[in-house]
């Protein structure tokens, strides 16, 4: 019988993936502070969350809401428990 030599396998460099669809437009959001309004699944009678994202990734979402006392909660939303998102122009903070 004959040994197996094992030979290091060669490092490729993981190349940079753009994201695509859905990942492309929150990302964006993102990078432009957009504020935004999330409706969730499991609540189609509350009023949707409305606020700016932080972060997102594969399965969730980070969303920074501001309170009328002038602090602010952030939270993490999965995003198989979304029903949808948009943006509303009137909500977005005015350029000086």
């Amino acid at each position: 019988m004959s040994e197996l030599i094992s030979r290091p396998k060669a490092a490729f460099p993981k190349k940079p993936v753009a994201p695509k669809g859905h990942e492309a437009f929150l990302k964006a959001l993102e990078s432009a502070g957009a504020v935004v309004s999330v409706a969730l699944i499991n609540s189609p009678d509350a009023a949707p969350m409305k606020g700016t994202i932080k972060h997102s990734d594969k399965f969730t979402i980070s969303l920074k809401v501001d309170r009328d006392d002038g602090t602010y909660q952030v939270y993490v939303l999965f995003k198989h428990a979304i029903e949808s998102f948009w943006t509303n122009p009137e909500d977005q903070p005015k350029a000086a």
